[in-house]
């Protein structure tokens, strides 16, 4: 006999509560009290290939409920995933929200996401994936760039990409390359900023430590040591946040850099004095393995993202990658060889003929020049970057 009953949808819930009642076929009436009323909606669940799809059925009526949950278990035992229409394919929707469910993120990522998976399911929620089009993919992007910004536009193109990644996947199903779209936000040849280029170097550098330190923010004095080990290190934000404890030997003076964009296969970076003393600070706050730990981060790494977007929001014309410039610009103007200056920044010099026949990493070379270039960062920052 089945569980769910006709006076199940008319049962009256106190403010808050709620109610479930399921039956076979993976059908489940769920009843919530609520300031108006009672409300109900119905839900199916099932799992195919290893993987639990929920979905909330859009009718109020209990035999078309039933109705529904048999042709999804039926699609199910055949094999096919219970969104599948014939003929035509699987519904984006469901594909969704079946990938955000297999992800595992942290809380503020997860808000994100869903915000994305929103407008992503305003608009292409009941179409087909194998039937969306690049064209359609293209307009909704500039759509929502027109509205939220470009931020939040290449955001939402890269979670629909892996929506439609997983997708084909899983399900084998033929989709657009929405990857192909990321070039909508990409401009033409880039001119640093006339700050990174013209002017003081000196007055530029102190410029950005003197904006971080006259800022509002709470944790402006740790943005300042962190700024300062990214000017010491001249790599990108994310090689600087993978950073293991494991990987510093103080012994032979070398940070071994797992991998970074250009080097797959690692890269030494010379530890002058200075760079220990930064070093050997960070690793006194570290709580895991990563040199810049975090206790709230599932990851267990500090979101270096943040200090880059609070570095862009003093409108200072300055940038984290831009600080990549700057060290460079100061090697130029001090003589520093281009091979050693470029090293430094982990560029990737000269043809692949090139380096095969040049087999060095010219880390001595670089030891020497890091140390000029950290002597200078010392002496010009001495009275701002105080460690406790």
């Amino acid at each position: 006999m089945s569980k769910i009953k006709q006076s199940d949808l008319r049962i009256k819930l106190g403010l808050g509560e709620s109610k479930r009642v399921s039956e076979v076929n993976g059908l489940t009436l769920i009843i919530t009290g609520n300031q108006k009323g009672t409300s109900f909606k119905f839900q199916h669940r099932c799992t195919l290939n290893g993987k639990r799809i929920e979905k909330i059925l859009k009718t109020k009526d209990l035999d078309e409920a039933r109705q529904i949950a048999a042709e999804r278990m039926a699609k199910v035992n055949n094999g096919n995933h219970p969104d599948e229409v014939p003929s035509h394919g699987l519904v984006f929707g469901a594909v969704a929200d079946e990938w955000f469910k297999q992800q595992k993120l942290a809380p503020r990522t997860a808000r994100h996401q869903r915000c994305y998976l929103a407008r992503l399911k305003d608009i292409f929620g009941d179409s087909i994936v194998s039937e969306i089009r690049e064209d359609q993919v293209h307009s909704a992007i500039v759509s929502l760039q027109n509205k939220f910004g470009t931020w939040s536009a290449k955001q939402t193109l890269s979670t629909m990409a892996r929506i439609l990644r997983y997708a084909k996947i899983v399900y084998k199903a033929k989709i657009p390359d929405a990857r192909d779209l990321q070039t909508l936000f990409n401009g033409g040849s880039h001119k640093h900023r006339p700050s990174l280029t013209e002017g003081d170097l000196d007055n530029n550098i102190l410029q950005i430590f003197l904006s971080i330190k006259g800022s509002s923010s709470k944790s402006k004095d740790k943005h300042i040591v962190l700024t300062y080990l990214a000017f010491l290190m001249l790599l990108r934000l994310n090689e600087i946040n993978e950073i293991k404890v494991s990987n510093i030997n103080f012994v032979d003076k070398v940070l071994f850099i797992e991998k970074t964009k250009t080097l797959p296969d690692g890269f030494k970076v010379p530890i002058t004095p200075e760079l220990e003393r930064i070093l050997r600070y960070l690793m006194k706050k570290s709580n895991n393995q990563y040199l810049l730990s975090s206790s709230v981060s599932e990851s267990g790494k500090m979101a270096l993202s943040y200090v880059s977007w609070t570095l862009t929001k003093l409108n200072i014309g300055q940038t984290f990658h831009g600080i990549r410039s700057i060290g460079r610009m100061w090697m130029h103007q001090n003589g520093i060889p281009f091979e050693v200056a470029e090293s430094c920044l982990t560029h990737v010099v000269g043809s692949a003929v090139t380096r095969a026949y040049l087999r060095t990493d010219y880390v001595e070379e670089r030891r020497q020049a890091m140390e000029k270039w950290h002597n200078y960062l010392h002496n010009l920052l001495k009275d701002i970057v105080v460690l406790e």
